[in-house]
């Protein structure tokens, strides 16, 4: 898990650094912390209420929900014309 959340904090600063693998590979390291993080909280609510573990667990599902939706944000983002790419901005003459 230590592996996991180091590799999504590098991914974070190379993306603010303009790295263009940064958002696809961080919405790939969500999308696993999503998984690990609410398989725990819901093997851990077995007992029937949340303990601290699983109260944590539950953060942690919600953390990687935000950052996995910020991250196909950033991905759309990228992904579309820059402004001086776009075909409106020609010149015009006359």
């Amino acid at each position: 898990m230590l592996i996991l959340v180091a590799a999504l904090l590098v991914v974070g600063v190379l993306g603010f650094w303009g790295a263009s693998f940064a958002y696809p590979a961080g919405a790939v390291l969500s999308g696993i912390m999503l998984i690990v993080m609410g398989y725990s909280a819901w093997s851990d609510s077995a007992y029937g209420y949340l303990q601290g573990e699983s109260q944590l667990a539950l953060v942690g599902a919600g953390l990687a929900a935000a950052a996995l939706a910020l991250n196909f944000i950033g991905v759309m983002r990228k992904s579309g014309l820059s402004e001086q790419a776009n075909p409106m901005n020609l010149p015009v003459f006359g």
